[in-house]
C-alpha cells in the first residue's frame, strides 16, 4: 500500500465518522469515485452531484457562480456539506465558502478535506531545489493550518473539530527521499514543527465565528518559528561541543596562513638575491675578463723570460754533465780491467785446486789403475 494511498484511506474513514442516517449530507468533490460504496446505502441521505467542468482550471469559475450552485444543491438545504480536497482549487476559497454556507441547515456543519501542502516532504524537496506540485495537479492552490483557520474565519465560520492526518516520515522510510543527503539534524528541526508530519487537515466548521481578529493572529502565527529556534538550538549545541575544535582549527589556520606568508616573503627574497646576484656577476665578469687580459699579457712575457732563463742553465748543466761523463769513463775502465787481472788470476788458481783435487780423488785412482791392467798409457 502506497503512502498516498494509505493517506486518502484514512481522510476518507475520518470524513464518514460525521456521516449520520438522520442527516442530509451534500458531497462536493472532483474524486465522487471515493463514496461510490456510501452512495450505494439507502440509510444514508448522500447527495454527490457532478460537477461539470472541461478542466481542472474551471472548477473555481464555475463553483464560484452562484446558478451552479442553485443547480447542485437543489436550492436545498443541508445538514452536512463535505468539501473534499475542493477548497485547493480557489487562491481566495473566501466568497465561495460564504455562498456555499447559504445552503447549511439549522446547526449544519460543513466537514472539509485539505491537504497541507507545507508536509515534511514537500520542505525538503523545496531545500533540495525541487518545487513540488501539489497533491494531483499544479494549478492546485497551496495550504498550510495557518491559511485554512484564516479563510474558515474570514467566511464567518467557527472549526468545530480538528483531525490530522498524519504519517512520521525520515530520510529512510520514504522511497523518494532516499537520493536526498540532508544531515539529520535538519530534519529534526523540521520535525519540531507539529504539522511537519500532517499531510490531510480534516475538519468542521459551523456559521458564527467568535474568533477575535488577536486570536487570528496569535492562530496565524502559531509554529512558525519552531523549526528556525530547534535549528539554532542545534547549531548552538554543535558548536559548544566543537568549541575547542573550532578554536583550534581557527589557531592551525592562522599558522597555516603565517606560515603561507612567510614562504611567500622567502621566495620574494630570493627573487631579490638572486637579481641582485645576476647584476653583480655582469658587472663583476667585465672587470674581471679584463684583468684576465691583464694577467695573460705578464703571465706570456713572465714565460719568455724564464724560457731563455731555463735554456741558459740547460746548456750550462749539459757541459757540465759531459765533463763528468768523461772522468766517469776513464775511473770505470781502469777499474774493469784491474778487476779483468784479478779475475784471470782467480781462475788459475781454481783450476790447479780443482785438477789436484780430481788426481787425488779415489775414483780417479780406480780408473787410472784399471787403465794400467787395460794396458793403456795414462798421460
Amino acid at each position: 500500500m502506497t503512502i498516498e494511498f494509505k493517506l486518502e484511506k484514512e481522510s476518507l474513514s475520518k470524513i464518514i465518522e460525521f456521516f449520520d442516517q438522520t442527516k442530509k449530507i451534500l458531497v462536493l468533490t472532483a474524486q465522487p469515485e471515493k463514496y461510490e460504496n456510501l452512495s450505494n446505502k439507502n440509510e444514508l441521505s448522500l447527495e454527490i452531484p457532478e460537477i461539470k467542468f472541461n478542466g481542472i482550471e474551471c472548477i473555481p469559475t464555475y463553483l464560484s457562480n452562484e446558478n451552479n450552485l442553485d443547480i447542485l444543491t437543489k436550492k436545498q438545504n443541508y445538514d452536512i456539506i463535505v468539501l473534499d480536497q475542493i477548497l485547493e482549487f480557489f487562491d481566495n476559497p473566501i466568497i465561495f465558502l460564504n455562498n456555499i454556507s447559504k445552503f447549511l441547515s439549522t446547526n449544519g456543519v460543513i466537514v472539509g478535506c485539505v491537504y497541507n501542502f507545507s508536509n515534511i516532504i514537500n520542505r525538503i524537496k523545496f531545500l533540495d531545489g525541487e518545487i513540488p506540485e501539489n497533491k494531483c495537479n499544479s494549478k492546485y492552490s497551496v495550504f498550510s493550518l495557518e491559511n485554512l483557520l484564516f479563510f474558515l474565519s474570514n467566511s464567518n465560520l467557527k472549526i468545530t473539530k480538528l483531525d490530522r492526518i498524519q504519517n512520521e516520515v525520515t530520510l529512510s522510510n520514504q522511497n523518494e527521499l532516499k537520493n536526498y543527503v540532508l544531515p539529520i539534524e535538519l530534519i529534526n528541526s523540521i520535525n519540531n514543527d507539529p504539522e511537519s508530519q500532517t499531510f490531510f487537515y480534516i475538519f468542521s466548521a459551523v456559521s458564527n465565528s467568535n474568533i477575535t481578529p488577536q486570536s487570528r493572529k496569535l492562530i496565524s502565527e502559531f509554529s512558525k518559528n519552531l523549526v528556525t529556534e530547534k535549528l539554532n538550538d542545534i547549531f548552538n549545541q554543535i558548536k559548544l561541543e566543537h568549541e575547542k575544535e573550532i578554536i583550534y582549527l581557527k589557531q592551525n589556520n592562522q599558522e597555516q596562513y603565517d606560515l603561507i606568508k612567510h614562504l611567500k616573503q622567502g621566495l620574494s627574497d630570493k627573487d631579490e638575491f638572486y637579481e641582485k646576484t645576476i647584476n653583480g656577476i655582469n658587472k663583476d665578469k667585465d672587470a674581471y675578463a679584463e684583468q684576465i687580459i691583464k694577467d695573460k699579457d705578464a703571465y706570456a712575457e713572465q714565460i719568455n723570460k724564464d724560457k731563455d732563463a731555463y735554456a741558459e742553465q740547460i746548456n750550462k748543466d749539459k757541459d757540465a754533465y759531459a765533463e763528468q761523463i768523461i772522468k766517469d769513463k776513464d775511473a770505470y775502465a781502469e777499474q774493469i780491467i784491474k778487476d779483468k787481472d784479478a779475475y784471470a788470476e782467480q781462475i788459475i788458481k781454481d783450476r790447479d785446486e780443482i785438477i789436484n783435487s780430481l788426481q787425488q780423488s779415489l775414483a780417479f785412482k780406480i780408473i787410472r789403475n784399471l787403465d794400467k791392467l787395460r794396458g793403456k798409457t795414462v798421460k
